[in-house]
C-alpha cells in the first residue's frame, strides 16, 4: 500500500512540474514575440516551439527553454559538403571562438550547421539587453565561418 500511494505522489509531483513548465514556455514565448514586435520584427511559433524569425534576410531561432537562460541559434545549409572533413574542420576550427558559442553539426547528413549562443540571465528581462549583441556575434560567428570556408 505505502508503495502505491509513494507512486501516486511522485506522479502527481510529476505532473505539477510539467504543467509548470509547459506554462513558463508559454510566457517565454509570448515575451519573445512582444519583444520582437516591439523591436520591428515579425516572429513566430514554429513546429519545436521556437520563435522564429529574420534579421537582414536571415532566420534565427529563439529557444524558450527557461527564463534564465537567453539562446538564440542560426541554421547555415550544408547540402552540398555533407559530413566532409573539410566541414568538420570548419565546424572544429570556429567552434567556441567567440564567447558563449557553439558550432555544431547536425542532421544524419551533415546537412546543417548549427550557430547558438547561449547567455545566463540574472532577470529574467536581461535578454533585451544583449539580443543585438547575440545576433552580432552569431553574423561575426557566420563570417568566421565563411573566411574558413575560403581557406580550403
Amino acid at each position: 500500500m505505502k508503495k502505491i500511494i509513494s507512486i501516486l505522489i511522485i506522479l502527481i509531483s510529476l505532473n505539477t512540474y510539467a504543467q509548470d513548465k509547459e506554462q513558463e514556455i508559454k510566457e517565454l514565448q509570448f515575451n519573445y514575440l512582444s519583444f520582437l514586435k516591439s523591436e520591428g520584427y515579425v516572429g513566430s511559433i514554429d513546429e519545436d516551439g521556437d520563435i522564429k524569425f529574420k534579421y537582414e534576410g536571415d532566420t534565427y531561432y529563439i529557444w524558450p527553454s527557461t527564463s534564465n537562460f537567453f539562446t538564440l541559434k542560426r541554421y547555415l545549409n550544408n547540402n552540398d559538403e555533407g559530413c566532409s572533413n573539410k566541414v568538420k574542420a570548419i565546424v572544429k576550427a570556429t567552434n567556441g571562438r567567440y564567447k558563449a558559442t557553439s558550432v555544431g553539426i547536425l542532421g544524419e547528413n551533415c546537412n546543417l550547421i548549427r550557430i547558438e549562443i547561449e547567455s545566463l540571465l540574472a532577470n529574467p528581462e536581461d535578454y533585451k539587453l544583449i539580443f543585438d549583441r547575440c545576433i552580432n556575434i552569431i553574423r561575426a560567428q557566420r563570417k568566421l565561418i565563411s573566411d574558413e570556408n575560403e581557406k580550403y
